[in-house]
């Protein structure tokens, strides 16, 4: 005769309270390994099992206790500090957005923002990977310096969101951090409508340029949808380069010339119906075309130096949404090498050119050139 377990519900709260701290497990494996320690432990009895959402929702409220505790941490000593005890947590903000509230942290050392005022280009871009719960997006902001031809973490900042308002209190802060002294040359984003917004409107001066990889990216993924001949794509994503360097007012000649040189099938009349749409009609050219950018002023055109400090960021963590005790280490040890790699370089230097151009713009190909002089 088997018997009933009346304690399965303390039991499933006991191991659930113990699995829950577990951040690197999610809520489906936490469940299934309940299943498993209950069908092992109780073979021989009877038990109700609690529905899967019962502990689904035990464990975010654990783990929001978890991760309350730990942003109240990062925001005391020895956390907030570098290892010098220089200021590092530089805001910690919190806040209802149309209703919802938000959470906003910014890290920044004063070197950092040095070099923020006194570099004129500057790269913005948001990983959703290296953010710890319960934040959605740390975005990263970096400089090209001159004086070490060094790309430079400045700042790292965790939000809770991605809206417009976030964006704009994050340069607002940034902003009064440098004692309203910061309006960069040029700041080169990827195509998030609301970050491109918010970049406008803090930044009325600054020259906004959208990352040139992320064009093409999107250009290829439209293509490679409508087209399985892949000598076209290429052949398309080639040639599409040109209406990034004439000026703007040729955008629409230098488009019928493409149509007329390329293949004109029905793949290449989607293509440009989708190009015209999109990239001429709900973004401003202005934002992909380089024309009028003096070329001593911008340092690249694409938000690769960002990518690639992505990745390297990736490496210091085993798993995606690391807890931010483990982010802040993390980040701290970033902000104390660059500035040991700044001060190597500006030690083994005899001199600095800080006028040196490092970007060459592509050439307008001969063809195009011809076609306008017959015009």
């Amino acid at each position: 005769m088997m018997r009933v377990c009346h304690f399965v519900n303390d039991i499933y709260y006991n191991l659930t309270t113990e699995k829950a701290s577990h951040l690197e497990l999610n809520p489906n494996q936490i469940y299934n390994f309940l299943l498993l320690s209950l069908k092992e432990k109780y073979r021989n009895m009877l038990y109700e099992i609690p529905p899967q959402k019962m502990i689904c929702a035990r464990i975010r409220e654990i783990r929001g206790s978890i991760e309350m505790s730990s942003i109240q941490s990062v925001t005391m000593p020895p956390l907030r500090t570098l290892t010098d005890g220089s200021p590092f947590l530089r805001s910690s903000w919190f806040g209802a957005v149309r209703g919802v509230y938000h959470q906003m942290l910014i890290w920044v050392t004063d070197e950092c923002l040095s070099l923020l005022r006194y570099n004129g280009n500057c790269f913005i871009d948001g990983t959703f990977k290296t953010s710890p719960s319960p934040f959605k997006k740390c975005v990263i902001i970096m400089t090209f310096d001159r004086g070490t031809h060094k790309y430079i973490p400045c700042v790292y900042a965790l939000l809770t969101g991605k809206n417009e308002y976030l964006y704009r209190k994050l340069f607002s802060e940034i902003i009064s951090l440098l004692e309203y002294r910061w309006m960069p040359s040029i700041i080169t984003v990827d195509f998030e409508r609301s970050l491109i917004s918010s970049v406008k409107r803090e930044f009325p001066q600054s020259r906004i340029t959208g990352c040139y990889f992320h064009l093409k990216q999107a250009l290829f993924r439209k293509l490679t949808k409508i087209c399985c001949d892949f000598n076209l794509v290429g052949l398309i994503l080639s040639k599409i380069e040109l209406l990034t360097v004439i000026p703007l007012e040729e955008i629409s000649m230098a488009i019928r010339y493409l149509k007329e040189i390329l293949p004109q099938t029905d793949t290449s009349t989607l293509f440009w119906q989708y190009f015209e749409n999109t990239w001429i009609r709900r973004y401003d050219p202005s934002l992909w075309n380089i024309s009028t950018v003096d070329k001593y002023q911008i340092s690249g055109r694409t938000n690769n130096c960002l990518e690639r400090y992505n990745r390297r960021l990736n490496d210091f963590f085993a798993n995606a949404h690391p807890n931010i005790a483990s982010f802040v280490t993390v980040i701290r040890n970033e902000f104390e090498f660059y500035s040991q790699v700044c001060a190597q370089v500006r030690q083994n230097s005899t001199s600095i050119d800080y006028g040196q151009g490092i970007f060459d713009k592509p050439a307008v190909v001969a063809d195009y050139m011809l076609l306008k002089l017959n015009i």
